[in-house]
């Protein structure tokens, strides 16, 4: 997704509890609070688990910056 994004012009900013090396020209950061204040898109892609259910609430959606677009492609019940 992100490689996708770049080629439209847009700069990928991204988080994960794991250290990952980062593809193409996407900046890792270090918290999700960060990449939610930064974002005008939201993409979500994790696995549906009980460490991840409800993972963004009405209190990471007010981090974003307004007008914002959130695109879940999560299992399960990741966005409440």
């Amino acid at each position: 997704m992100g490689i996708m994004a770049e080629f439209f012009g847009m700069k990928v900013v991204w988080y994960d509890h794991q250290p990952l090396m980062p593809i193409g020209n996407s900046v890792p950061l270090d918290s999700m609070a960060e990449v939610l204040k930064q974002s005008d898109f939201l993409s979500i892609h994790i696995n549906e688990g009980s460490d991840n259910a409800n993972l963004i609430k009405k209190e990471q959606l007010a981090l974003l910056k307004k007008g914002s677009f959130v695109v879940n492609c999560s299992y399960g019940k990741a966005v409440k």
